[in-house]
C-alpha cells in the first residue's frame, strides 16, 4: 500500500516538474535566425535583425529575446508578429527610436527593451512560447559597425560567418559585404564569371604559394590570405549551387 502511495506521489511530483519548468530545446523547425547585430549603435538606440528561412509564416507571440541573463519581451509596434517567409525584421531596444532613425525602414518593427547590448560580445538568444531555444550564440567583438552574418542558413557564428559591415549596417535588407574593386564576382578567383571547384583549387594554390596571390582571395577582408578564406569560398560555392536548383 505504502508502494503505492510513494508512486502516486512521485508521478505528481513528475508532472509538476513539466509543468513548471518546461524542457529547453533547440526547436530546429522554427528557423527564425538572427542576421544582424547592432550592438555598435548608442544606447536606446541598439537593435537586431531576424529572418525567416521557413516556407511558411511565424508567430512571434509570446516569444523572447534573451540577453544579460535576461528574457525580454517583444511587442508589436510597427506591423504585426507574424514574420512572413523570407521576410526580415527588426527587433529594438527602444522601437520608435529605431523608426525615428530610419524613417525609410518600412517592414516590420518590434519592440522590446534591455539594458544594452557589449560591444565585445555577449551570450544572445531567441526563445519560443514553449520556452525552446530557436537560436542561441554569443556573437563577436563589433564595437564600430553593424555584424552581419554572411551565410543565413549556416549554424557557424565565428568570424568565418559573420563579418562587420564595412561603414555602418544594412538593416531590414539582404546583408552587405565589401569586396575589392578589381572582383567583378567575388570569390571568382580566375576571372571565368563562375564561383565553382575551380576557384577552390586556386585559392589552395594561392595559399600553399604555387601560384601569385590574388586581392579577391582574401574572401573574409581580414588582409590575410589563410584557411579561412577557403570555407568562405565554399560557402559562396554553396550559394551558387543553390541558385542554381
Amino acid at each position: 500500500m505504502k508502494s503505492k502511495k510513494l508512486i502516486g506521489k512521485t508521478l505528481t511530483l513528475v508532472l509538476l516538474g513539466i509543468l513548471v519548468f518546461p524542457p529547453v530545446t533547440l526547436a530546429q523547425e522554427q528557423r527564425i535566425v538572427i542576421t544582424e547585430i547592432a550592438a555598435y549603435e548608442p544606447g536606446n538606440h541598439e537593435w537586431i535583425e531576424i529572418l525567416n528561412l521557413t516556407e511558411f509564416p511565424v508567430d512571434l507571440t509570446d516569444w523572447k529575446f534573451y540577453e544579460n541573463e535576461t528574457n525580454h519581451s517583444l511587442n508589436e509596434f510597427q506591423g504585426d508578429l507574424v514574420i512572413e517567409p523570407g521576410e526580415y525584421a527588426i527587433i529594438a531596444d527602444v522601437a520608435a527610436n529605431f523608426v525615428s532613425d530610419y524613417p525609410e525602414f518600412k517592414g516590420t518593427v518590434i519592440d522590446s527593451s534591455w539594458s544594452s547590448l557589449k560591444e565585445e560580445g555577449e551570450e544572445i538568444k531567441i526563445i519560443n512560447s514553449h520556452y525552446e531555444i530557436v537560436e542561441s550564440f554569443t556573437y563577436l567583438h563589433s564595437p564600430e559597425t553593424s555584424l552581419q552574418k554572411i551565410d543565413p542558413e549556416l549554424v557557424d557564428y565565428t568570424e568565418n560567418n559573420w563579418q562587420a559591415h564595412a561603414d555602418s549596417n544594412s538593416a531590414g535588407r539582404e546583408n552587405e559585404f565589401e569586396t575589392s574593386a578589381t572582383c567583378a564576382l567575388k570569390g571568382d578567383l580566375n576571372q571565368d564569371g563562375l564561383i565553382d571547384t575551380d576557384d577552390l583549387n586556386l585559392i589552395r594554390q594561392m595559399i600553399m604559394v604555387q601560384v601569385e596571390n590574388s586581392p579577391c582571395a582574401d574572401l573574409n577582408n581580414d588582409q590575410v590570405l589563410s584557411p579561412p578564406d577557403i570555407i568562405q569560398l565554399r560557402i559562396l560555392i554553396a550559394q551558387e549551387q543553390k541558385k542554381r536548383l
